[in-house]
């Protein structure tokens, strides 16, 4: 589901004043683990989101084991 809006909103033409903008989308996602903390889960998805932007932009990067456990050691950037 986040790679197909991180596509359409790359192939989505935005004129403004007489020029056409290009628009990129960055995202971060997280799974669910029981027993779900929802702060762990949010946190888990925005240093996702910020390893995606450092990656290049434009793209989704999914938490992994490395983001979740910086995540629970307090050390992920958010």
């Amino acid at each position: 589901m986040a790679q197909g809006l991180v596509e359409a909103v790359r192939t989505l033409p935005i004129d403004r004043y007489g020029r056409t903008l290009a628009v990129t989308v960055s995202a971060g996602t997280a799974i669910q683990r029981l027993p779900c903390v929802l702060d762990a889960l949010i946190s888990e998805a925005d240093a996702a989101l910020y390893a995606a932007k450092s990656a290049g932009r434009d793209r989704v990067l999914a938490a992994d084991n490395k983001i979740s456990a910086e995540v629970a050691a307090g050390r992920a950037v958010a």
